[in-house]
C-alpha cells in the first residue's frame, strides 16, 4: 500500500514525503513488507523487523495484485514466492523512481489534526526527534504488526515439565516461525486457521511426527497438502 500511495499521490503537486521505519541497507528499494526474511535475527520478547518466512508463498492471486498499468512478468506463479513480490515491487519503484520520496528509518510516533492541518512527529534515521505540517496523511502500515500472545492455565508447568529424554518444551507465536526443519520429529499443535496458522502446519506436518490444528468450533473440514480434517494430522504414516 506504501508504493501505490506514493504513486498516486505525487501526481498532485507539493511536498510528497513517506516515513519507512525499517533501514533500505541491502534492498534500497523494498519497503518492509517485501524484505528479504530475517535481516536480522532476534528472539522473544524482541519483535522481528518481519514476519517473513523463506517459504512464503502470497494466498492472494497474481491478477488481485498487480498495479494498473504494470503487470507481472510472464511466468509468474499464481500465488508466487515472496522473492517474485520482492523482484515486482523493485521493478515497480525504479520504473517510477518513487525512492526519491522515500525516507528510511523514519519513524513516525505521533500524529495530530490541528487548525485544519495534519501535524507529525517522527524520529529521523539519526534517532532526533522532528515535527513537520502536512495537508494530508496516508497511514500505509500494514497490520498484525504486535503479536497478540495469550497465556493459558497450566502454561508454566506445561513448559516446565520436559519429558526423560526429550527436547525443552516451546509454545512460539508465528511472527517469530521461520524454518519447518526446527520440528523435526516433533508432536507441534498449531492454534488458529488465519493464513499463518494454516501455512506453518501445512509445512511442519511433512517432517513432524505429528501435527494437530486447533481451529474455533464451524470451521473444520479444511484440507490441504498433508494436513487433513481435524482435530488431528499425522505428518508422517
Amino acid at each position: 500500500m506504501g508504493y501505490c500511495s506514493v504513486r498516486t499521490t505525487e501526481r498532485r503537486r507539493g511536498d510528497l514525503v513517506s516515513h519507512e521505519a525499517f533501514s533500505s541497507a541491502g534492498c534500497p528499494f523494498i519497503i518492509s513488507l517485501f524484505r528479504l526474511p530475517d535481516p536480522h535475527p532476534v528472539s522473544p520478547p524482541e519483535l522481528p523487523e518481519t514476519p517473513l518466512y523463506p517459504l512464503l508463498h502470497t494466498n492472494t492471486p497474481v491478477p488481485s495484485m498487480t498495479y494498473p498499468g504494470f503487470p507481472f512478468p510472464p511466468g509468474t506463479p499464481l500465488y508466487p514466492s515472496h522473492e517474485h513480490i520482492e523482484a515486482y515491487h523493485q521493478r515497480y519503484a525504479w520504473h517510477f523512481n518513487l525512492t526519491q520520496h522515500i525516507r528510511f528509518n523514519h519513524t513516525v510516533v505521533a500524529s495530530s489534526w490541528t487548525a485544519g492541518r495534519w501535524h507529525i512527529t517522527f524520529h529521523d534515521h539519526k534517532g532526533q526527534t522532528r515535527h513537520k505540517v502536512f495537508d494530508h496523511l496516508v497511514v500505509a502500515s500494514g497490520h498484525n504488526n504486535i503479536p497478540h500472545i495469550p497465556v493459558w492455565r497450566g502454561q508454566k508447568e506445561w513448559l516446565g515439565n520436559i519429558p526423560a529424554k526429550g527436547l525443552k518444551r516451546e509454545i512460539l507465536h508465528s511472527i517469530w516461525y521461520r524454518e519447518p526443519q526446527k520440528y523435526a520429529n516433533r508432536s507441534v499443535v498449531v492454534v488458529g486457521s488465519g493464513a499463518s496458522g494454516r501455512d506453518a502446519a501445512s509445512q511442519i506436518s511433512s517432517i513432524a511426527q505429528k501435527v494437530s490444528l486447533k481451529l474455533r468450533t464451524g470451521r473444520g473440514g479444511l484440507k490441504f497438502q498433508r494436513v487433513v480434517d481435524l482435530p488431528f494430522c499425522e505428518g508422517r504414516p
